[in-house]
């Protein structure tokens, strides 16, 4: 993740190409791409959400960034005690990462939600739900 602790800020011109990019990347990274376009689990909805917070962050939007490739985070997963719950799904730009962390904790569980793109409690809200249930009943 060392990459992302590189970002710097996003630059808006005025020919409103930074909206148009993330508007685009954001339906590729939901599934647009996919044999069959039906699995996307893109939504108008969504995009405009994602596309209001990059418009709220503006150029500010990489300290996140930085603050996450800056992080030691196996030092920080060892630091917790109680059970964690990860999950991911194949499309999410973290779904490696998210998988190998699992060895990183004493106590964690990773659920593999292979039918979302990057936004599982937007996309399937109804099964992110279920998967918390489950892990805080365990």
């Amino acid at each position: 993740m060392k990459s992302i602790a590189t970002a710097g800020p996003r630059e808006f011109p005025a020919d409103g190409t930074t909206v148009r990019e993330h508007w685009v990347r954001r339906w590729g990274m939901s599934g647009m791409g996919l044999d069959n376009p039906s699995d996307s689990r893109f939504s108008e909805a969504l995009g405009v959400r994602t596309l209001v917070a990059l418009l709220q962050a503006g150029r500010n939007w990489f300290w996140a960034y930085r603050a996450i490739g800056e992080s030691d985070h196996r030092a920080l997963a060892k630091r917790v005690t109680c059970p964690v719950l990860l999950f991911a799904g194949p499309r999410d730009h973290l779904w490696h990462e998210t998988q190998d962390a699992v060895a990183d904790f004493s106590s964690a569980h990773f659920v593999a939600m292979d039918w979302v793109g990057v936004d599982a409690a937007d996309e399937e809200p109804d099964a992110f739900c279920n998967i918390v249930d489950r892990f805080i009943r365990r």
